[in-house]
């Protein structure tokens, strides 16, 4: 780990950010070398890395791990948000043509 910056969001909301280099070790050739491919693999990879840091770190120091999220609804949300931009897209069209009318 390279770096690590507590940030306190509100007295019972804590972040941490993290900057690390991806460090494995390569059994076939028994040496370590840095290797993002092989820490983001996979679906909820990032979520797993999460994880680990919570198991390596946060528990230790009294932290919660925090809500994860699921993507059925993430996806959900952003249908939400197409269809509000679309609505803001309509509401738009509306006002230019009413400008378009008074000028």
């Amino acid at each position: 780990m390279l770096s690590a910056l507590l940030n306190m969001i509100r007295s019972t909301v804590v972040n941490l950010h993290v900057i690390a280099i991806p460090i494995v070790h390569d059994k076939k050739k028994d040496y370590k070398r840095i290797s993002i491919t092989e820490l983001w693999k996979g679906q909820f990879s990032y979520r797993k890395f999460q994880n680990y840091k919570y198991n390596a770190v946060g528990k230790e120091y009294g932290f919660n791990r925090g809500e994860m999220h699921d993507f059925g609804e993430a996806e959900k949300h952003l249908e939400a948000e197409a269809f509000k931009l679309k609505e803001a897209e309509k509401s738009l069209n509306k006002l230019e043509a009413e400008i378009k009318l008074k000028v």
